[in-house]
């Protein structure tokens, strides 16, 4: 039943992913192992990812840990270039994080550790070649949205100014005409009386 289960979750989410599912990346150390996890999906380049379910039906408690659910991931044996192989089992439990990364180190006693060092150089030098493309062609994507933006707020502007250049302008008001106003003035007395017409 284990078997089943785990191919399931290989099949890369098949089966739909549970608010208790942890993602497991497991990888060779050095880099290049091809990974068996001994189920008929076959064999898979480091690293091999996984979604294990950590729903009740599935899991164990930690007889050291109350309250404490573990699974077994594995065995999975990595098989190196070279022809050196290792097997591996995982735990993963659920109070550890949503996200777990498991090694499986090439044991040092093997032959041909050469032929797998230099395989794991040619993957490192091609990852970060691949991450330097990736930044270039992020960075070439920013600069042609800067461009962008600067090309449509020069035409806002331009827009903006013709409108305003072609703006009727407002109707000055129409003062009436001054008119004339005639006025006489007659002292009586210690006073001024002003008539105006």
């Amino acid at each position: 039943m284990k078997r089943i289960v785990l191919f399931a979750m290989l099949l890369g989410g098949t089966v739909g992913a549970y608010a208790s599912d942890i993602d497991v990346r497991i990888y060779s150390e050095p880099a290049g192992a091809m990974l068996n996890p001994h189920l008929s999906v076959g064999t898979r380049t480091a690293p091999l990812w996984l979604k294990v379910s950590m729903a009740k039906d599935k899991r164990q408690s930690d007889p050291l840990r109350p309250g404490v659910y573990c699974r077994q991931v594995g065995p999975i044996t990595a098989r190196w270039p070279s022809g050196a192989e290792a097997t591996a089992t995982f735990t993963v439990c659920d109070k550890e994080g949503k996200k777990r990364r498991f090694f499986i180190t090439r044991p040092s006693d093997m032959p041909g550790v050469e032929i797998d060092l230099q395989v794991a150089d040619k993957i490192q030098r091609f990852e970060l070649e691949r991450q330097q493309m990736a930044q270039q062609s992020a960075l070439e994507s920013r600069r042609l949205e800067l461009e962008d933006l600067r090309r449509r707020n020069a035409e806002d502007a331009r827009i903006t100014e013709e409108f305003l250049r072609h703006l009727p302008q407002p109707p000055r008001p129409i003062t009436p005409p001054a008119s004339e106003i005639h006025c006489t003035s007659e002292q009586v007395g210690q006073y001024v009386y002003t008539n105006c017409n």
